[in-house]
Parts: C-alpha cells; structure tokens; sequence
C-alpha cells in the first residue's frame, strides 16, 4: 500500500500539479473515513480479532 500511495501522490503532485497539502488531506480524510466506517461496523479497530469477511475486506 505504501508504494502504491507514494506513486498516486506523485502523479497527483508531479504530473497534475495538486499541492502535496491537497491530496495529504484528502488521503488522510479517506483514510479516517474507512477507520471511522470500520469501527461503526464491527465496534472494534483490533487486528487480532479479524474473523469475519466483513472485517477482513476493511482491513
């Protein structure tokens, strides 16, 4: 995921000129959105307990 996050944001900053504080946020808005819909889902956060499909396709 790292890489492939590296390789948008540089396409995003290099190549379409969005400023890097632009897709920072909007990064980091999604990802607090999957969290945030993640944890009202399944009301747990915790890696140990991915048991269920649902909370295999969050994390």
């Amino acid at each position: 995921m790292s890489v492939t996050g590296t390789l948008y944001t540089d396409i995003l900053t290099d190549q379409l000129g969005v400023p890097l504080w632009v897709s920072t946020s909007v990064f980091s808005t999604l990802l607090a959105a999957t969290f945030g819909g993640w944890y009202l889902r399944e009301r747990t956060l915790s890696i140990h307990s991915i048991v269920t499909t649902p909370r295999e396709g969050f994390y």
